[in-house]
């Protein structure tokens, strides 16, 4: 097994919902002696990729098929599970040439698009198969978040997708950044600025879809809504959502005609609330894949709901991290490794 990785030579890094300092010696103090030219640039904003930690994993075999995964924050935690227990290598019996896990935090298809042509060219190599595990949070990330900042070629290729330069109003953003660099000693005071940082980006200073995109946003399909806060129907976020799941299969297929994909969803607790739940999910990205799926060659779907961890004996107070966690990470992956490893192994994918 190894990662790939990068040389961070950048003052800070933030990915969504996480900043860190890359040197414990910088303060609000000094940090302009650390301001050099470009250096607020790392690779992936350098090559129009928006964020991507660059940190792969790959376990190798001596079977014949190459596997690549992607995903998101979920991706990651399938790519945890199998740094540590090897779940899916196992249950397929390592039956591959070399397994890639590629995974960062809040990507949706756009942006797994373009990490897909960085590793081709990296590795050098074309997958035989694709795993593509597609979160809910996909649809709105791809439209919302997305869309806005997106560069086409002239044959209406995909070619970037360019941080947003309004972000910087992004409550977590701020905050992280003061509590990174603010050498405040006292607790009350730290308190009343947290206080008032709440308040401040309580107030309504976003606007959906330009400065952020949060939950309302991101989930307006799954809730059943028409419109999302900022007026987009929510049928054009479905279309845009296959649009681009179409482009990233059909850019493969043309490279290599045999390919064959596995789409993965997955439910979320919100799924399974009661019906008079305003909370309640009314959608799934399911049917979408599964539509691909029947309509196109060599791309099956494969749907993980509660009745899966049933035969494991785990109940479904066991199965998410909501309502703590209000995007419903899972609190173990070995189950999601397993059966995508079954799948595989079943329907003859990888032989």
């Amino acid at each position: 097994m190894s990662f790939l990785t990068r040389r961070r030579d950048f003052i800070f890094s933030y990915y969504p919902g996480l900043i860190f300092k890359n040197n414990p010696e910088i303060s609000k103090k000094n940090i302009g002696k650390y301001l050099e030219e470009g250096i607020m640039l790392n690779g992936p904003i350098k090559r129009g990729a928006h964020h991507d930690g660059e940190n792969d994993l790959l376990i190798k075999s001596q079977g014949r098929k190459s596997i690549w995964l992607f995903g998101d924050s979920w991706g990651g935690g399938l790519k945890i599970n199998e740094n540590q227990n090897q779940t899916l290598a196992k249950t397929v019996n390592y039956n591959f040439s070399n397994l890639r896990i590629i995974s960062s935090g809040s990507w949706s298809p756009l942006l797994i698009n373009i990490a897909r042509k960085n590793r081709s060219e990296i590795y050098n190599e074309i997958p035989d198969n694709i795993i593509l595990f597609l979160d809910q949070t996909d649809i709105g990330n791809d439209y919302c978040q997305y869309r806005p900042y997106v560069e086409r070629g002239f044959n209406n290729e995909l070619l970037k997708v360019h941080r947003n330069e309004y972000v910087s109003q992004e409550k977590n953003l701020i905050w992280g950044m003061r509590i990174l660099f603010d050498d405040e000693k006292s607790g009350i005071i730290f308190a009343i600025k947290k206080l008032i940082s709440i308040l401040y980006f309580n107030t309504g200073h976003g606007v959906p879809g330009l400065t952020s995109c949060y939950y309302d946003d991101l989930m307006a399909w799954q809730l059943g809504n028409i419109e999302a806060t900022n007026g987009s129907l929510t049928s054009e976020y479905e279309n845009y959502f296959k649009s681009n799941i179409y482009e990233f299969i059909n850019e493969l297929k043309t490279l290599k005609p045999d390919i064959k994909f596995l789409l993965v969803t997955h439910d979320w607790a919100q799924h399974n609330l009661p019906i008079n739940d305003s909370r309640r999910f009314k959608k799934n990205i399911s049917t979408i894949t599964s539509q691909i799926a029947a309509k196109t060659r060599n791309v099956e779907s494969l749907h993980i709901d509660n009745r899966f961890y049933t035969n494991y004996g785990i109940n479904e107070k066991d199965i998410y991290q909501y309502p703590k966690d209000l995007y419903s990470h899972l609190k173990n992956y070995e189950v999601l490794a397993k059966e995508i490893g079954r799948y595989l192994t079943k329907n003859n994918l990888i032989d």
